[in-house]
């Protein structure tokens, strides 16, 4: 497997969606909600089963996971549009970044 590709797919999600953040559109918890959205997606795309009952339970920890993986990616940064305001700053390593993250998160699926 390409070393790439070793990453824990929730987090690949987060990344590709943290970069492709529109911050005129989107609030936080929108944010959250498309990833964890995203994740249980990939999760039924690999024939993981998730019991409808539990469900709910199982969006609410991935919920709490994707806000701590935000305040471990972001530190030092207040909120999301701060963090893409300080990335856009230096243009070319977002660029890279961006590229980076979607070839991982293409090799999920």
């Amino acid at each position: 497997m390409p070393e790439e590709l070793k990453l824990n797919p929730l987090y690949t999600i987060f990344e590709k969606h943290l970069y492709d953040f529109d911050e005129h559109s989107e609030s936080e918890n929108e944010f959250v909600d498309k990833i964890v959205n995203d994740y249980i997606k990939f999760l039924v795309s690999k024939n993981v089963a998730v019991p409808l009952k539990w469900k709910a339970q199982i969006a609410e920890e991935l919920r709490d996971q994707v806000r701590q993986m935000i305040v471990k990616k972001m530190y030092g940064c207040l909120t999301i549009q701060e963090f893409i305001l300080n990335q856009k700053k230096n243009n070319k390593e977002l660029a890279e970044k961006r590229k980076r993250t979607k070839k991982q998160y293409r090799g999920l699926y």
